[in-house]
């Protein structure tokens, strides 16, 4: 019996979907380490076979000058999904984030991860993982200065353990590890209620932390719950918020981040962003291969720095280049 490489390709997807679904639905538990301030992934394994199946993709043999991130326009940092289903993406994500980051990320020191509190974990505004990452390759330090920084805020509390049991960071643990071999991580978990001024206090200690050498990810999944057509609808309304960092409209929005999602896009427009470039956009449906009927849709958006620093709010409408959903393409459609 033979089988096509795109058969091949989908039943690799597939079973590396399964395994995740395992992992984020039932919570496995992560292997645990003989040293309590050192944490481990549970997507470590799963992360290094997404990298290899999907890694070195097409958008990494674009010419220069058609990335949305390059040398004197270098990436801010950017949007990425934290569902296990969307690893292909999440794997094309960080490979174009790093070619366009400080020497193609090896220049880059620190890298802050934002993520929602998916298990209502945090009992202040916010919350920060202290611990260092073990990993098969390395240890992933915690970045001490930022930590120390950030929860010197009455606002922000240390809270030891609690990053090892949410997916929004532990996914993307493993991919700061391979890109960024350099980088000390900052996991910071937003209450969903948080209030603007606390907000605001948050963002001015983050500034204070922001070099060239810094990254932010802001880990989050778009439209829940919904058909495709429905969460198509949802993501029009979203999308042009992501790409005109219009942070004060992201209160109403299908996004299972608001209140990051709100942080983020303040610090990116701070830093010298002036727009966000969606360099994918899918759903449940394209990952299984069948149509889902409550399913979840995701994008991949980054942030070029513009070379000026611009704070005030962004203009109320910005028009958006994105890649349209296309639910019935198999994984490997040239599409994509």
């Amino acid at each position: 019996m033979t089988f096509s490489k795109r058969k091949i390709h989908a039943v690799s997807l597939s079973v590396l979907s399964l395994a995740v679904f395992s992992l984020t639905v039932l919570k496995a538990a992560p292997p645990a380490f003989s040293d309590p301030g050192v944490l481990s992934s549970p997507f470590e394994g799963l992360s290094i076979q997404a990298i290899s199946l999907y890694g070195s993709t097409d958008i990494l043999n674009r010419p220069e000058g058609l990335l949305p991130c390059r040398e004197g326009r270098p990436c801010l940092g950017g949007v990425v999904p934290h569902h296990g289903l969307a690893f292909p993406m999440i794997v094309r994500f960080y490979e174009t984030l790093a070619r366009g980051s400080l020497e193609g990320g090896a220049g880059i020191g620190r890298v802050f991860i934002l993520s929602p509190d998916h298990f209502r974990q945090v009992r202040n505004h916010a919350a920060i993982c202290p611990e260092d990452w073990g990993l098969s390759e390395r240890v992933l330090k915690a970045d001490s200065e930022a930590i120390t920084a950030l929860s010197s805020l009455s606002i922000v509390e240390e809270m030891p353990g609690i990053c090892s049991s949410e997916h929004g960071i532990t996914i993307h643990i493993p991919m700061t590890a391979a890109y960024f071999p350099q980088a000390r991580v900052v996991p910071l978990l937003l209450n969903a209620r948080i209030p603007d001024p606390a907000l605001l206090t948050i963002r001015e200690s983050m500034k204070s932390l922001f070099s060239n050498d810094t990254l932010l990810i802001l880990s989050m999944d778009l439209s829940h719950y919904k058909t495709p057509e429905l969460m198509a609808l949802e993501d029009e309304k979203t999308l042009p918020v992501l790409t005109g960092l219009r942070a004060y409209d992201t209160r109403n929005l299908d996004i299972d981040a608001r209140r990051a999602a709100h942080l983020s896009l303040l610090l990116f427009r701070d830093e010298g962003a002036e727009e966000g470039i969606v360099t994918e956009h899918r759903d449940s449906t394209y990952f299984t291969g069948h149509r889902v009927e409550s399913g979840t849709s995701y994008a991949s958006v980054l942030y070029p720095r513009s070379g000026r620093s611009k704070a005030e709010e962004p203009p109320e409408s910005t028009a958006v280049s994105l890649v349209p959903i296309l639910p019935n393409n198999p994984p490997n459609n040239p599409a994509q």
